[in-house]
């Protein structure tokens, strides 16, 4: 160190891979230890990412899009028709309906359930860390979308969950745009049907 070197902190240059205080004119005290770079938390290589839990979670609201077919709409368009007063009435105490009001909750429940093992699982496989189990309360994307996340920087892959995501998302347009184009034809003939006149 020149010097003329201003006043700061410089490599030790007893070679100790710290640094030390350079006042202007003279080397002060003792050098410091090295900062080391936090240490990244990761699992033994080879540790499996996947089960069968985050699977379920990722394909379940599949189960929920396609109920939707089970709902009587030819029954709904004759109460509506016959009564229109009373025909939102017909559709919510309607069974199929209400099937479908329980399926879902049940889908929920399990949603929540699968995520939760899938959280005990990854412990049990030695993850230091988890994305919480409880972000399935919100959605099944969201904790399908951030456990992959989490996984793979501890493990270097498995984000698999989140393309199986993106392709549930995907079918499940599909199949809403199918039960839509459905739902119309339904209307049509049901209409056609108790009239007695078809508009084609």
């Amino acid at each position: 160190m020149t010097d003329t070197a201003a006043p700061g902190w410089y490599p030790d240059p007893a070679g100790t891979g710290g640094t030390r205080w350079w006042d202007g004119t003279a080397w002060a005290g003792e050098a410091s230890a090295p900062v080391a770079a936090p240490a990244r938390a990761t699992v033994p290589e080879g540790t499996p990412v996947d089960t069968v839990w985050i699977w379920l979670v990722v394909g379940l609201p599949l189960v929920s899009a396609f109920s939707i077919f089970l709902l009587d709409v030819p029954a709904f368009i004759r109460a509506t028709i016959e009564n229109p007063a009373t025909s939102s009435f017909a559709l919510i105490f309607s069974a199929s309906y209400v099937a479908i009001l329980a399926l879902g909750w049940v889908i929920y429940g399990l949603l929540v359930l699968f995520a939760y093992l899938d959280y005990r699982e990854l412990g049990r496989r030695g993850f230091p860390r988890r994305f919480h189990c409880a972000w399935a309360f919100l959605s099944s994307m969201v904790y399908s979308i951030g456990r992959p996340i989490v996984v793979k920087q501890q493990a270097g892959r498995g984000s698999a969950p989140i393309w199986g995501t993106i392709a549930v998302f995907v079918l499940t347009i599909v199949v809403v745009t199918v039960w839509t184009i459905w739902l119309i034809v339904e209307t049509i003939d049901t209409i056609g049907a108790y009239t007695g006149t078809y508009s084609y």
